[in-house]
């Protein structure tokens, strides 16, 4: 890869992809045979040693029934990047938790602009 920022973006990749692969209970052969791949691939996905090409990352988010741009490392600093995760977050809450929690960041980020 040609430098450490594509490194970095590979690394952060690869560990979503474990994570996401491992909280669904998947092998690696198992993800490998639903993206028809070599089980080698899918480690080398994992450890970050490849980057993944879009159509890729968007069948293994397919794959694996996940958001494809939670894929997308926070190396990114994009605020949709950020403004995915909190929607992770507030998806297994209830309605009136998940409205604490916005109201929460709704005041900490006033409080930082007024700084």
């Amino acid at each position: 890869m040609k430098d450490e920022f594509e490194r970095r973006i590979a690394t952060e990749t690869g560990a979503l992809i474990k994570a996401q692969r491992m909280e669904r209970g998947l092998s690696q052969d198992q993800l490998a045979e639903r993206l028809d791949v070599g089980p080698e691939t899918v480690s080398r996905m994992e450890r970050g040693v490849v980057m993944l090409t879009i159509p890729k990352l968007v069948e293994l988010a397919n794959v694996l029934d996940y958001p494809v741009e939670t894929f997308i490392p926070k190396a990114s600093g994009s605020t949709l990047s950020g403004a995915n995760e909190i929607a992770q977050i507030l998806k297994p809450l209830s309605k009136k938790d998940a409205q604490f929690v916005v109201q929460l960041l709704e005041k900490v980020g006033a409080y930082l602009v007024q700084r």
